[in-house]
């Protein structure tokens, strides 16, 4: 009876025993199969992500690179992997890429903007971003990425030579202009501008108008800012300036409002036109005429009278 009772307890922990370590086996299956279809898909994600992925030993020596690489070089991966990564770039930013690498650097993204392939004739521009595999306190190699920068950094270059063209044209111009934000203080004003007014543009950035307009004017055109703000388009107005020099100058003003990347207004690009000679003569051809009209009439009555006489 002992015997049989011995041999039942053994089979049963032997039963259970085999049942957890098939369990077990399951599990780990399950775990490795997750651990393959994971892998797979890091896979395809690095193949199909639109950055250069690469990787570096200790000594900066390129060990992998992913398919948007090949592709943007042209070369085969062969001809890459194996090669200083700091021999790609161009010879004037290699010592960026030395700094990139060196162990004393502690930080945990180390990043720089370089030129690849420029002694290749394939020149682009990157943002180069690398992080330290350490083992231990020692870092074993270089997880990187690079982002392609070279059409935004020829988008740029074009945009900046525009605002410099348009900036040029605007201070050329003859009629003086000025830029003020929605608040109404100044942004820009070009040389006419200044000449005119007798203020440096260092004088006037950042100031309002009513800072140096008297107090009728700067309601004037405060009143028409917010009727331009209201119905938007194109405004033109006439109002009188107090010159500087003491003249009184008639002004005709011209306003738009200038749109941001948003489509709602950004500032108020104002230019005016100095018209006192006009309107002098045009009051002075108006008094004339008055003159003449008024002459007119007394000789019409003189004549008649002297018939009625």
């Amino acid at each position: 009876l002992l015997a049989v009772v011995t041999v039942s307890v053994l089979s049963i922990v032997a039963a259970r025993g085999l049942a957890a370590r098939e369990s077990a086996r399951g599990r780990l299956d399950r775990l490795q199969n997750r651990i393959a279809r994971s892998e797979q898909e890091l896979n395809v994600i690095v193949r199909s992500v639109q950055e250069f992925l690469f990787r570096l030993d200790a000594d900066g020596v390129i060990t992998f690179i992913n398919a948007h690489w090949l592709a943007a070089s042209g070369e085969s991966e062969s001809s890459i992997v194996g090669t200083r990564f700091e021999d790609l770039v161009s010879p004037a930013e290699r010592a960026q890429v030395r700094a990139m690498l060196a162990p004393s650097d502690s930080s945990s993204v180390r990043t720089a903007t370089v030129t690849l392939w420029a002694a290749r004739g394939k020149t682009h521009r990157v943002d180069v971003a690398l992080v330290p595999l350490r083992d231990g306190a020692c870092a074993s190699g270089f997880a990187g990425s690079a982002v392609d920068i070279t059409e935004r950094e020829e988008a740029q270059a074009q945009l900046a030579d525009q605002l410099a063209f348009v900036a040029l044209l605007q201070d050329m111009s003859p009629l003086p202009a000025s830029m003020r934000d929605m608040d109404g203080y100044y942004v820009d004003v070009n040389r006419a501008w200044q000449e005119f007014t007798g203020l440096s543009r260092d004088e006037v950035i950042g100031l309002h108008p009513e800072r140096y307009l008297d107090e009728h004017e700067a309601r004037t055109h405060e009143a028409k800012d917010n009727e331009l703000k209201a119905t938007g388009g194109r405004l033109e107005y006439e109002t009188s300036y107090a010159h500087p020099d003491g003249s009184l100058r008639d002004l005709l003003i011209t306003k738009v409002l200038v749109p941001g990347r948003d489509g709602r207004p950004q500032g108020i690009l104002s230019t005016f036109m100095d018209v006192t000679a006009l309107r002098n003569a045009s009051r002075a051809t108006q008094e004339a005429r008055e003159a003449a009209e008024e002459a007119s009439r007394a000789k019409s009555e003189f004549i008649a009278n002297i018939s009625h006489e």
